[in-house]
């Protein structure tokens, strides 16, 4: 385990680790709606750390 795996990570260090993977998401050769998803949920994931998204509990499912 190097140094850098045992430090905490901030916020702002997972955004702009963020910002390097959508920089490699766009200039990759994959299709707009690929990249599409690949950086919604990522961000959504992102948004989530940082307490601006909130999951609501969702419907049970009837017996």
């Amino acid at each position: 385990m190097s140094a850098r795996d045992r430090e905490a990570w901030t916020i702002d260090d997972i955004r702009r680790e963020f910002e390097r993977y959508s920089a490699l998401v766009n200039a990759a050769d994959l299709a707009p709606s690929t990249k599409s998803t690949y950086l919604a949920h990522a961000d959504r994931f992102v948004r989530w750390l940082a307490g601006e998204v909130h999951i609501a509990p969702g419907r049970r499912p009837s017996a």
